[in-house]
Parts: C-alpha cells; sequence; structure tokens
C-alpha cells in the first residue's frame, strides 16, 4: 500500500490513544539517512564473514503529508544469503528500537496470518466446490471447527516443540497422517502402529501432553461435558508393536 495513504490511519491511531507498528516504504530521504550504517553493516559483515543486524532511528522524521514528524525504526542488515537489506517502519512506541522490530513488528505473521496460511494450505480451506452458497458456507465452517480443534492440540502441546512450533502441514505427515490397525471394541479403541515407527517417541510425549491437558480442562470446566472428553480420551490406548 502506498504511504500516502496511511496518514489518515496514523491520526485516527493517535487521537484514539492507540499504539502501533506499521511498516513503512522506503524512500530516497529514508535510504540517504541510513546510507553511513549500512555501510558500516556490510563492512562487519565482510570483515567477520558472519551476518549482522543494526537498528537506528529517527524520531523528526516528517513525509510531506503528514501534519506532524513521527518515529521512524530502521533496520540495516546483511543475511546469511548475503546482500544488503533495508527495512523501515513507523510507530508511536518509545521502546528500544530492536524491541520494536523483533517483538512486535516481525510477529504480525503468527495471527491472523498464520491463522490463514494453516486454514489454506494445512486444511484447504479454499475448496469449496458447491454450487450452492449455504453449501459452502456449511463446509466452511467445518474447516474453522477443524481449526479451533488443531489450535487446541497445539496448546496442549507447548512443552512439545515438535508440535508448538510447527504448522499443521508440517505436523499431519510427521504424526498424524500414519498407517495403523484399528480395532474397535466396547470400551477401548486400539490404534495398533509399528514400533520402528520414528515418530513412536513423539507420539508418546504428545498423548501424555492431550491427557494432562484434557485432565486439567476437566478441573476448570467441571460439567458433563469436560467429564464425557476426559473418559472418551482415556479410553483410546496404543499400541506399538
Amino acid at each position: 500500500m502506498p504511504v500516502t495513504a496511511f496518514p489518515k490511519l496514523y491520526e485516527y491511531l493517535e487521537e484514539n490513544d492507540l499504539k502501533y507498528v506499521i511498516g513503512y516504504t522506503s524512500n530516497a530521504v529514508l535510504k540517504r539517512r541510513t546510507e553511513l550504517l549500512l555501510n558500516y553493516v556490510e563492512a562487519h559483515a565482510e570483515l567477520h564473514e558472519e551476518p549482522c543486524c543494526r537498528f537506528t532511528q529517527f524520531e523528526d522524521y516528517q513525509a510531506a503529508s503528514w501534519s506532524h514528524p513521527r518515529r521512524i525504526i530502521a533496520k540495516c542488515e546483511v543475511t546469511a544469503q548475503g546482500g544488503p537489506n533495508r527495512r523501515f517502519v513507523v510507530t508511536n512506541l518509545t521502546d528500544r528500537p530492536d524491541a520494536v522490530y523483533h517483538g512486535l513488528y516481525v510477529k504480525r505473521g503468527n495471527y491472523p496470518e498464520r491463522g490463514i496460511q494453516e486454514l489454506k494450505h494445512g486444511l484447504q480451506m479454499d475448496r469449496l466446490s458447491s454450487h450452492r452458497f449455504f453449501a459452502n458456507a456449511f463446509t466452511l465452517q467445518c474447516h474453522v471447527l477443524a481449526y479451533a480443534l488443531w489450535v487446541l492440540f497445539r496448546e496442549a502441546n507447548a512443552e512439545v516443540p515438535e508440535i508448538s512450533k510447527c504448522q499443521l502441514q508440517t505436523v499431519r505427515p510427521k504424526l498424524l497422517k500414519v498407517g495403523a490397525l484399528t480395532q474397535i471394541s466396547v470400551r477401548r479403541i486400539w490404534f495398533r502402529i509399528s514400533a520402528t515407527w520414528p515418530a513412536r517417541d513423539l507420539l508418546v510425549r504428545v498423548c501424555e501432553a492431550v491427557a494432562s491437558f484434557t485432565s486439567t480442562l476437566g478441573r476448570l470446566w467441571p460439567n458433563r461435558l469436560a467429564e464425557r472428553l476426559t473418559a472418551e480420551l482415556g479410553a483410546t490406548e496404543l499400541v506399538l508393536k
């Protein structure tokens, strides 16, 4: 989005005492003011043969369409892949430049962008092939419900980095999409999985984390539904052989 589209947004946020960190388009003025820092970063990276990143800020920057100056944070870096890189954000936060950039701005991709990506690539949300609106709406709701279950599953595995730090499309072939023999009895459901399966230990940790999580839900939400959920999950057993 061009910079000229932002002034009213900045003014609205400031008038309502809202904090913001918004990416800002590079221009000749900002390039000139960060030229010395970028030269330093390039020289440091070449001398030490390693990536280098430095931040600076401008409290007095005022675009032609702005009514007053605003704070600009600039990042200059040379990545491991090589080549200089400059990024700018405009903000009314007063924290250190690196804290604003890494602590807030770079995390913007988690939500809602991360959820949208998982809905599209992990759950194929965009596969709405019916010619009727309400049929597609129902299908979409099912995808959203599946995503809500995945969020709970990831929350239950907060201490399992192979799950909590990965997206659904990564976890599915690693843990969920696996061949197994299913045996259903009156009281139990048995999943018989090969003992040589590489993700065996991971599955055991995941099952323990989910069992602990559901028992916590039972204590925090003591009603019949929570008790039934805990009982049903507790009745599911895995046999690795």
